[in-house]
């Protein structure tokens, strides 16, 4: 079965109508939060050599650290902007990358056809890059190929230049509130 895509304007009407513990149990596991194409780097690499017009560094995400974790503006111009993927603990692994036929589709040019696979566990998510072309990261860290890694609450993956934050439901509850919150004053 695949993850769902849910809106995050869904996701805060749903936070809205229950409590942080009522969340959690109900909607139990963690999202993949679609944050956008992260493009440091290149970004660098052209103002470093003075090809950079103001119009395209506005197109891209450059990371930014909030706390012990990075994070990235999210883009809104590409198909997943404003969405997460729900992912509830499982057996299988779960593979992801350009090819409709993934169970997370990524529609992006820097994403390999399958590019990783992704299994939910208790505590977090294992990711295995599966000898993608652009490399898988955690928190901006190449992984080795075949090999499996950790992803834990709050952390980034990026696939090619996509990036995605990975929050467990009480997590998601309470940064979908406090943003809420915050919007409303």
């Amino acid at each position: 079965m695949r993850p769902k895509l849910i809106s995050l304007d869904a996701l805060v009407t749903m936070i809205m109508a229950l409590d942080k513990q009522q969340f959690a149990e109900e909607y139990a596991g963690f999202y993949l939060l679609a944050m956008g194409l992260l493009s440091a780097e290149q970004l660098m690499e052209k103002r470093a050599v003075g090809k950079l017009a103001t119009s395209q560094e506005s197109e891209d995400t450059q990371p930014m650290t909030f706390g012990e974790h990075p994070h990235h503006d999210l883009q809104k111009a590409h198909p997943l902007a404003g969405h997460a993927f729900h992912l509830v603990p499982a057996e299988r692994w779960l593979k992801m990358g350009r090819a409709t036929a993934c169970d997370i589709c990524v529609p992006d040019e820097s994403v390999s056809e399958l590019h990783c696979q992704i299994q939910a566990a208790e505590g977090g998510l294992l990711v295995c890059d599966l000898r993608s072309t652009n490399g898988t990261k955690v928190n901006l860290q190449r992984l080795p190929v075949d090999h499996a890694a950790p992803v834990a609450d709050g952390d980034m993956l990026t696939v090619g230049r996509y990036s995605f934050q990975l929050l467990a439901a009480p997590t998601l509850y309470s940064t979908l509130r406090l943003i809420r919150a915050l919007d409303n004053e």
